[in-house]
């Protein structure tokens, strides 16, 4: 366990990399490669060797692991939407299912051992963290079930108020794959940063988060023109939709939000520029046809 009596705290950077140099240790057991672990800063392979020891020991010994300084960590704000914290420290876990796509009843063997085994992993994670001065944080944006009872997947919370650190794991129980050349996998993020990093970050969040987030989903603005803005919004775990919102003053007022093209009618009535990224086209009611939009 940490002994943070002989730790100095004056610099935020300096606490977080106490705490992992003095993370109780896991050993004897296979992890992230060399290789991978000569792109990380020093300070920062402990924790994440520990935390993909725990996986390999509970969850599948041929877990594939790499982490990078330029994760995302998704942490909320007092209504449960989740702010997006850049530059965090992020440990991606592969576990591999292709051999689970071939035959129905096996898929679905090997899913409930899955589950199963996450839940033994999950456990093992939490004694691990609160071992080392964590607190698992209860939010509405965090899971409260089981990951084998969670219908997408499951995102936790832990946090340490003395070395000013904040982590999240999140796990989906769906096998895919991002890109078209890599194999299919279950997948889950460990990620951590500080409370002043978050505290830095989400003060340009804030507003619109308080005024249209909703628990455990993320929005992140992916164009803007004049007052009009496009937020891409959805949950880590799952899907998501778009919203086209105009700012006057300090208000915000929501003009749209599905999946679809926007009416050419409303990008009339408001004005919506094209110019506006996802705001290009929009669709015709009269012609039934999906056309630029003039305005």
């Amino acid at each position: 366990m940490i002994n943070l009596n002989k730790f100095s705290k004056v610099l935020v950077v300096s606490t977080l990399a106490i705490f992992i140099a003095g993370c109780k240790s896991i050993t004897n057991t296979s992890s992230i490669d060399n290789k991978t672990q000569e792109s990380i800063e020093e300070p920062y392979k402990t924790i994440f060797n520990d935390v993909s020891k725990i996986f390999i020991q509970n969850l599948d010994s041929k877990l594939n692991n790499s982490h990078s300084s330029k994760g995302t960590l998704y942490w909320p704000i007092n209504n449960g939407a989740l702010a997006t914290i850049t530059n965090s420290f992020v440990l991606d876990m592969k576990s591999n299912c292709d051999d689970s796509t071939t035959d129905g009843k096996k898929a679905f063997d090997n899913y409930k051992t899955y589950t199963k085994n996450m839940d033994n992993t999950i456990k093992a994670l939490d004694n691990y963290l609160i071992s080392n001065n964590f607190q698992k944080v209860s939010n509405k944006a965090f899971s409260t079930k089981p990951f084998s009872e969670q219908g997408l997947g499951s995102i936790l919370g832990y946090k340490n108020d003395e070395l000013n650190v904040i982590c999240t794991l999140i796990e989906m129980n769906s096998c895919g794959k991002i890109n078209d050349d890599e194999l299919m996998n279950y997948r889950g993020y460990f990620t951590c940063n500080t409370v002043n990093n978050f505290n830095t970050q989400v003060a340009n969040q804030q507003s619109y988060l308080e005024t249209f987030g909703s628990p455990a989903e993320t929005m992140d603005i992916t164009g803007q023109y004049g007052n009009f803005y496009n937020f891409n919004m959805g949950s880590p775990i799952g899907p998501g939709a778009y919203i086209i919102a105009r700012k006057n003053g300090v208000k915000w007022e929501k003009i749209y939000e599905g999946q679809d093209y926007i009416n050419c009618d409303l990008a009339k009535k408001y004005n919506i520029p094209h110019q506006l990224n996802g705001a290009e086209e929009c669709y015709d009611s009269i012609s039934k046809k999906t056309i630029e939009n003039p305005y």
